[in-house]
């Protein structure tokens, strides 16, 4: 039996003994139903969303390209934080402060694959955390050649 119910069956054994008519039980009934309801709607358990629209899986790249980096982060509450992480490449993160919507933040950012990037293999991971510590990653594959 889940707890709200539980709850609303002590009070209807009990309230009857504390209430001096049915009118007063009744109010006293829809308050508590109503409290445990706001209760258990309480936090948010959604992490972000995040679309990475650049670059592509498995794109391949030379040095001296420019890797574009864009996509869209979003929550049903508030971003946090945005962090983009690439082993030997970039470690970075969103400066939100300037954003009016922390529901729905779009990026874009520009790194030049100069020669000191190390060729292979390389992911990109975006991260983001909305205001209830909540967080997702997506992660997209490329090279540089």
């Amino acid at each position: 039996m889940p707890p709200t119910f539980f709850v609303q069956y002590l009070f209807y054994l009990c309230a009857p003994n504390f209430c001096k008519n049915m009118k007063s039980f009744i109010k006293l009934n829809i308050l508590i139903v109503s409290i445990a309801c706001l209760l258990s709607a309480c936090g948010d358990d959604n992490g972000p969303i995040i679309t990475i629209d650049s670059p592509i899986e498995n794109a391949n790249y030379n040095i001296r390209d420019t890797l574009i980096i864009s996509g869209n982060v979003t929550d049903d509450i508030e971003i946090d934080s945005v962090i983009f992480f690439a082993a030997n490449l970039l470690t970075a993160s969103l400066n939100i402060n300037s954003v009016t919507d922390l529901s729905d933040i779009d990026f874009e950012a520009d790194v030049i694959l100069d020669s000191t990037v190390v060729r292979g293999d390389s992911t990109l991971e975006v991260t983001a955390y909305d205001n209830e510590d909540n967080n997702t990653m997506k992660s997209i594959d490329f090279s540089v050649n």
